[in-house]
């Protein structure tokens, strides 16, 4: 590297270090250097918001306050505690990965990056994150907030998930990392894509640290980098969803041989179309395909719609009415729930059931309020 670039990234470092020290989030996976704990909230971050994953984190760490706790812990464990934050594969990968530190390294989290890039579901991204913050190692980072200030920040124009631009990323977030407080740093470059270096048209230029030295901005150039490739359009799937009901509890089934929600349970689902009717018709045929069961299918309640993995998901929520036994299905009090590895989608519902519930027990009780409240004729 000649003298003048150095210069540049010490220059652009010693600015990104002061903007960090005063303008940071306190956020709670940053009072420690615990490699743990720092390892938790990067899985729990990837394709979540900082906002979400707060709570989750918090209530994870509480359950699992050490790694060899987590470690020890049965996975049906690790998935409830997971519940609400989606990519269950995340939560299986950590599961492992501890297991894996336990079983090869004596307990201890390793040091070495490309020991940390050797653990299930730990990619560069992360591995890099750990090194610095934990190690300080001079280990770059680069997610979707570093790629975005970076690209504007030298004016780097074409696909910056693909070579050559890609490689070029990397080797201009590891100048960067090279040099005092490689963690601060590495955080100073997400904090500033998260929270100034906004995406399309919300950039706050007036705030950011790097204005002066910003090629992008210089060039009006801002708003159309980085080029990242057009989304397709997400595939859209209609299922038809059964809330069955039986004094007071719900009927749920437990999937398996599905590698994303493997073990979760669920309110019992069949593909369909948006046609009632075929609706109706698939649910009864699943109930007596798959666990011998009788079905009568009422009214769409409501549709919940998620958008997941490519998919926009419409889910027809329908009453229905299930005769017979199987082991295949289990009935559970609202409470009971709670306590189990749910789908995401699945939560979503109940919680909006028992809401629907109450309200109309409420408006039944001021009813007969009113009713008992008017004078007797005589």
């Amino acid at each position: 590297m000649a003298r003048t670039e150095r210069e540049t990234y010490r220059n652009l470092r010693r600015k990104l270090l002061a903007w960090y020290s005063t303008e940071k989030r306190e956020l709670p996976w940053r009072r420690s250097k615990d490699p743990y704990r720092v390892w938790v909230s990067e899985i729990m971050l990837q394709q979540t918001r900082v906002e979400a994953v707060i709570p989750y984190y918090e209530r994870f760490l509480r359950r699992f306050p050490s790694l060899q706790a987590l470690a020890q812990a049965q996975e049906q464990q690790v998935l409830t505690a997971w519940t609400g934050l989606g990519y269950y594969r995340r939560a299986r990968m950590l599961h492992r990965a501890a297991q894996e530190v336990v079983a090869e390294h004596a307990g201890q989290f390793p040091s070495d990056p490309e020991e940390i890039l050797g653990l299930p579901g730990i990619g560069r991204y992360t591995a890099g994150a750990i090194s610095s913050i934990c190690f300080d190692l001079p280990e770059p980072v680069l997610d979707g907030n570093v790629i975005r200030v970076l690209t504007r920040l030298f004016a780097l124009e074409g696909d910056p998930t693909k070579a050559p631009l890609s490689n070029d990323l990397w080797d201009r977030a590891r100048s960067l990392a090279e040099g005092k407080a490689p963690g601060d740093l590495n955080q100073a470059l997400m904090e500033l894509g998260a929270t100034v270096c906004l995406p399309n048209t919300e950039p706050r230029c007036l705030f950011c640290p790097l204005q002066a030295d910003c090629r992008a901005r210089a060039e009006g150039k801002i708003h159309r980098l980085p080029e990242l490739p057009a989304r397709r359009a997400p595939k859209v799937e209609h299922w038809a969803v059964a809330v069955a009901t039986r004094r007071g509890r719900y009927l749920l089934r437990q999937r398996h041989g599905e590698t994303l929600l493997n073990g979760l349970f669920e309110f019992p689902s069949a593909e369909a179309s948006k046609e009632p009717s075929q609706q109706k018709q698939s649910l009864v045929q699943m109930f007596r395909d798959q666990w011998k069961l009788g079905c009568r299918v009422g009214e769409e309640r409501f549709v919940h719609r998620q958008d997941i993995s490519g998919r926009r998901v419409f889910l027809h929520v329908l009453s229905a009415e299930v005769t017979g036994r199987s082991q295949g299905v289990r009935w559970w009090f609202p409470s009971q729930v709670e306590q189990r590895a749910v789908t995401t989608a699945t939560r979503k519902i109940l919680t909006r059931l028992l809401q629907e519930s109450s309200s109309t027990s409420k408006q039944a009780s001021t009813a007969a309020t009113k009713s008992s409240n008017r004078p007797v004729k005589r």
